[in-house]
């Protein structure tokens, strides 16, 4: 795998994979299935209210645009979003813990991921 442009002899065996753009469902079983290993089931009360309307929101950002690579990066900023928010729970980080999401959290994470905007 590789982002960059390959030479032709070294085009000529290689496979283009393409990702169709996720729907927000989708977002929202990945975005639960990063915040913890039982997806939703660990999630608390709020954090599963929460975490599909982040995805919408996200959906609907970056839904317009016309470059289908924006999605790519968009994704990974998403996704590191989770990530950070799991990895900074209040409390602690205790594997089998309900994950709560607090508005202080998913305002720290969105500035940390995405730059503040």
């Amino acid at each position: 795998m590789t982002n960059q442009a390959l030479d032709p002899a070294i085009g000529n065996r290689c496979v283009e994979v393409y990702m169709a753009k996720p729907r927000p469902e989708e977002l929202a079983n990945m975005c639960a299935g990063i915040l913890h290993k039982d997806s939703m089931n660990g999630l608390s009360d709020t954090a599963r209210k929460i975490v599909p309307l982040c995805c919408q929101a996200f959906h609907t950002l970056l839904g317009p645009t016309k470059l289908k690579h924006r999605w790519w990066y968009g994704l990974r900023d998403l996704f590191h979003m989770m990530r950070y928010m799991r990895r900074n729970q209040p409390g602690g980080r205790e594997p089998d813990k309900l994950i709560e999401v607090t508005p202080e959290l998913i305002a720290h994470s969105l500035e940390r991921n995405f730059n503040g905007q």
